[in-house]
């Protein structure tokens, strides 16, 4: 894009000078095309600009989200390995095999906690059709604190609700369900001892509204831009 921005501005000049001479309506008429052609070339440039610099985003929020993600599958992973290679010696008590039955549970609910993570992304990237189907709020909030409470399992975290009754919505069930989930983890991750979480539903002059509130640290007011 540089490579055509250079001929372009001097493009430009010549279409200035053409018109400075207004010596003949060709000169004239001249200079108005080039001014012309060169204003769709530069704007050409500027919205080329534009794409390249959100793809180039993009691309940096994806790898930083894949390295992550990796960096995150490796605890839940080894900490499986370990288990298992308790199990395997058979040396453990019934108490202690209950124990590590119990724990690998809850690394396995983390492992399909991260590898839907990735999916999901997967699925954005591939202009994924979301469905539209008739939804039962106050079931939808349910079925996101069951898969909540399957994420917390080390520190089981009450929450309030607050459910507007009859509220229906059109949306694809297992996004929304996600969604909240993710809400609901950020909630409990970035608060402190005293977790007070709460999720709302509500109606709006034209929407239903699901909030989840929390008392945590919050961000701050200059990277909400980022998120939204």
């Amino acid at each position: 894009m540089l490579v055509a921005l250079l001929p372009t501005v001097l493009m430009i000049a010549v279409g200035i000078v053409l018109l400075a001479m207004e010596r003949s309506t060709t000169a004239l008429i001249s200079g108005v095309l080039v001014l012309a052609l060169c204003t769709s070339g530069i704007t050409g440039y500027i919205l080329g600009s534009v794409y390249v610099g959100k793809g180039a985003s993009l691309v940096r929020v994806q790898n930083d989200f894949v390295s992550s993600v990796s960096h995150e599958l490796r605890t839940p992973l080894t900490s499986i390995h370990l288990l298992i290679e308790s199990l395997r010696d058979g040396r453990l008590e019934e108490v202690e095999r209950t124990q590590v039955l119990s724990l690998l549970g809850r690394e396995t609910a983390r492992l399909e906690v991260l590898v839907g993570r990735v999916l999901e992304l997967s699925r954005l990237q591939s202009n994924y059709v979301y469905a539209r189907d008739r939804i039962d709020v106050d079931a939808l909030v349910e079925e996101a604190l069951a898969a909540f409470e399957a994420v917390t399992l080390t520190r089981p975290t009450p929450i309030a609700r607050s459910i507007e009754p009859g509220l229906v919505v059109l949306g694809d069930r297992s996004t929304l369900v996600r969604a909240l989930v993710n809400l609901l983890t950020n909630a409990w991750k970035y608060t402190g001892e005293d977790k007070q979480i709460r999720i709302v539903a509500r109606t709006t002059p034209r929407w239903v509204e699901l909030i989840v509130q929390d008392n945590g640290v919050g961000i701050p007011l200059d990277e909400q831009r980022a998120i939204f």
